[in-house]
């Protein structure tokens, strides 16, 4: 398991140094810069990590070191740290807030807008079901002169509007 891993590391250090070369080489148009070209990034990322290694070593590797990470010496500093740098508290004042005013919209607007249109057409209705039973009796003939009544009525209406 030790190999594997420091076989794909070494194959991969070098394909990091060889990818421009190998792009080179399968893209003419771009312009080769050789196969150990080194840009700015890379150099500060490889001195990001060297200083990350000497300050570990000053810290804890060395003779005599104090073992205490340098953020335990400023008190600030390692109270930021131990908060989580305030994400927490962020996190509650921003998305924690802005999602319970949300929901609490749509708890109303269900409640109130759509039960309220819901429950209100299903009054509607039972109403206009009450008044509709008023009127029926039981006597088809009723029905009937009802029915020749509305006709005569609404014949009468469009007459006089002109439609025929």
């Amino acid at each position: 398991m030790d190999w594997t891993v420091l076989v794909l590391a070494a194959l991969t250090l070098v394909l990091g140094y060889l990818g421009p070369w190998f792009g080179a080489r399968l893209s003419p148009a771009e312009s080769a810069r050789g196969p150990f070209a080194v840009g700015l990034g890379a150099l500060a990322a490889v001195a990001l990590v060297a200083a990350g290694v000497g300050l570990a070593w000053h810290e804890f590797g060395r003779r005599g070191a104090a073992r205490v990470g340098f953020l335990e010496r400023v008190p600030a500093v390692a109270a930021f740290c131990r908060d989580n740098w305030y994400l927490d508290r962020l996190y509650r004042a921003t998305v924690i807030r802005w999602a319970t005013a949300l929901s609490r919209a749509a708890h109303w607007n269900d409640e109130r807008v759509v039960n309220g249109a819901t429950d209100g057409l299903a009054n509607g209705t039972a109403q206009g079901g009450r008044i509709l039973a008023l009127v029926q009796n039981g006597f088809v003939q009723a029905y009937l002169a009802v029915a020749v009544a509305l006709i005569a009525v609404l014949a009468a209406a469009f007459s006089g509007l002109g439609l025929r």
